[in-house]
């Protein structure tokens, strides 16, 4: 594979991830979100997809901090609505 190849191959890992989380392989899909963001910090995908599996495993706070990030790195851009949208779920969510 292309991270076997390249361990600094941040777009396979982000797309590695994409699938991983297709299949509802979550843990395998934070795993390689991870490290697209450690690659790529100012990649606002890479931000978004992590916060979005951080969700699932009810990690409030990390995945509001993802999503920050996100709507940082999406200034001017039609996604930062949705970074907003899933930052307001989680606080709402990490209340209970």
């Amino acid at each position: 594979s292309a991270i076997t190849i390249n361990k600094n191959f941040a777009e396979a890992f982000l797309n590695r991830g994409f699938t991983n989380k297709m299949l509802g392989n979550y843990t395998d899909a934070a795993a390689d979100f991870k490290n697209a963001v450690l690659l790529m910090p100012d990649n606002a995908k890479a931000h978004n997809a992590l916060g979005n599996v951080r969700v699932l495993f009810s990690d409030y706070d990390e995945a509001i901090k993802d999503f920050t990030l996100f709507s940082l790195g999406a200034i001017g851009n039609t996604v930062s609505v949705s970074a907003c949208h899933f930052m307001g779920l989680s606080v709402f969510s990490s209340s209970f």
